[in-house]
């Protein structure tokens, strides 16, 4: 496909999403997103130390004065270690909400995470893919939080293969 071709057809989509009121698609709810919404907003911390929950006593004590379960969430994660990434870092640039589909990230672990639900699980994302040049470790420039449902989509798919599905849907 040509690119005055593409860019035609992404105009005319984006019109057709504003003209049958998808122009916020972050609006459009999956089965069980409020229920599990709810939840995640009705959280009340696990108070005692579990190391299941919060890894280490000090990653305990520091959420008890914080009270920052992203933080508890970026200072255990293996990706934040495995990217070189400051925890303090990425949780200050950890979103509430997925910013591709509006859904509230479930920061819990162990007896404070909600869902196993990908599509409400904090992930880890490159701007610009490691493949692409982007930078690999210690940048967090090139870093933002996705549910890890859309962080897999965005891994594994193009927009192109997004319109073919689409296309494969509306020819059923």
């Amino acid at each position: 496909m040509q690119k005055t071709t593409w860019l035609q057809f992404k105009s005319e989509l984006a019109s057709l999403y504003e003209k049958f009121g998808y122009d916020n698609i972050r609006n459009v709810r999956i089965k069980g997103q409020r229920q599990v919404e709810e939840q995640i907003l009705s959280r009340v911390p696990h108070k005692m130390f579990d190391s299941s929950t919060y890894g280490s006593k000090d990653i305990f004590d520091e959420f008890q004065q914080k009270k920052d379960l992203k933080l508890v969430w970026a200072r255990m994660s293996s990706s934040v270690r495995e990217y070189k990434l400051d925890p303090y870092d990425v949780a200050n640039i950890a979103p509430d909400n997925c910013p591709v589909t509006g859904a509230l990230i479930d920061y819990g672990y162990g007896r404070n995470r909600i869902t196993d639900n990908p599509f409400h699980r904090p992930g880890i994302d490159h701007i610009v893919a490691r493949g692409n040049f982007g930078a690999a470790h210690g940048d967090i420039s090139n870093i933002q939080i996705l549910s890890q449902h859309f962080n897999t989509v965005k891994s594994y798919g193009t927009e192109i293969e997004a319109i073919k599905w689409v296309g494969f849907e509306l020819s059923k």
